[in-house]
């Protein structure tokens, strides 16, 4: 019980420290911001907003995996709604509103609580795991990978690169299996689809959010892809597994600042990563209101699909 309240109040002194320290970093960098923006093209906002869009709608769909992980079929426009409107708690300090949304919307599909809490333990697991795998594979091809790689003694021809690509690759399987293995409490049937569907849409969550940065940095190419994706994915981690910063608000940005420092500035990565978590921001209240407003249309859908599925 004190455990707990001494976490809430590291959330709500985070919450404060963020603010504030925010609040202070734009009033004194101000010129640097509106110079930032002058150089950035109001289409390359638009398209980083899209691919922040495409990004979440995947991240929807290993939320339907996870249901479906469960023996739950609900519609994607269903899973759309709950997850779009859910996800927006956990921007409110305590950092657990956003879960306490999804059991209850889960609830009212007569789902229980014990299998509310698997699925979203499948759910955060694979996140989690994928955001590590695809941004550590992408930054097998980076130049702050091939930094690391020299730091370590580690040999950077690209037939090493290939050769530790296929490592990677295989440790991650190797641990999808092994965490189906504890789920069943015994050796797991191997379904190729469903390891290539996860692997899949898990690649494109963090393709989609590495464009929709790199779109932000102003005079980039298109090489440095590989680093953004990598950077921005262990970043996204950090700022996950961090409890007392909800969204990974602050924690995110400083560890961008951290990975990106030996390509760019420190204080035009903070503003790059400033405008680009506002944009994220503001994705997912676009989506979470329209999934609102756009509800009944939502159910409309899933009646009629039951109906025909009743008739069949």
């Amino acid at each position: 019980m004190v455990s707990k309240k001494i976490l809430q109040i590291l959330k709500w002194i985070w919450i404060i420290a963020v603010v504030l320290a925010g609040s202070y970093y734009l009033i004194t960098n101000w010129d640097n911001m509106t110079h930032f923006f002058s150089l950035v093209p109001i289409s390359h906002l638009v398209f980083s907003s899209l691919l922040l869009i495409l990004g979440k709608s995947c991240q929807f769909i290993i939320a339907k995996i996870s249901l479906k992980r469960e023996d739950i079929f609900l519609p994607y426009g269903q899973i759309f709604f709950i997850v779009a409107t859910t996800q927006l708690g956990k921007y409110i300090p305590g950092g657990v509103w956003h879960f306490v949304g999804r059991y209850n919307a889960y609830q009212s599909e007569n789902i229980s609580l014990k299998k509310s809490t698997k699925v979203l333990i499948h759910e955060n697991i694979w996140l989690l795991s994928g955001a590590l795998a695809v941004g550590s594979l992408f930054g097998l091809y980076s130049k702050l990978g091939k930094i690391l790689l020299d730091k370590i003694g580690f040999p950077t021809g690209l037939s090493y690169v290939i050769f530790y690509s296929f490592i990677l690759l295989s440790i991650w399987v190797l641990a999808l299996l092994v965490y189906e293995a504890f789920l069943q409490k015994k050796l797991p049937a191997i379904n190729p689809g469903f390891l290539i569907q996860l692997i899949f849409v898990q690649t494109l969550i963090w393709i989609f959010f590495g464009i929709s940065y790199l779109l932000i940095i102003p005079n980039t190419t298109v090489n440095l892809l590989p680093d953004v994706i990598f950077g921005f994915s262990i970043s996204w981690a950090i700022g996950f597994v961090v409890v007392f910063a909800p969204g990974g608000i602050g924690i995110r940005e400083a560890a961008l600042v951290w990975i990106f420092s030996s390509l760019f500035l420190s204080n035009d990565i903070l503003i790059y990563s400033t405008v680009h978590r506002f944009l994220f921001v503001i994705v997912e209240f676009v989506l979470g209101v329209g999934s609102l407003l756009f509800r009944p249309m939502l159910i409309a859908g899933r009646k009629k699909k039951i109906t025909s599925d009743n008739l069949s």
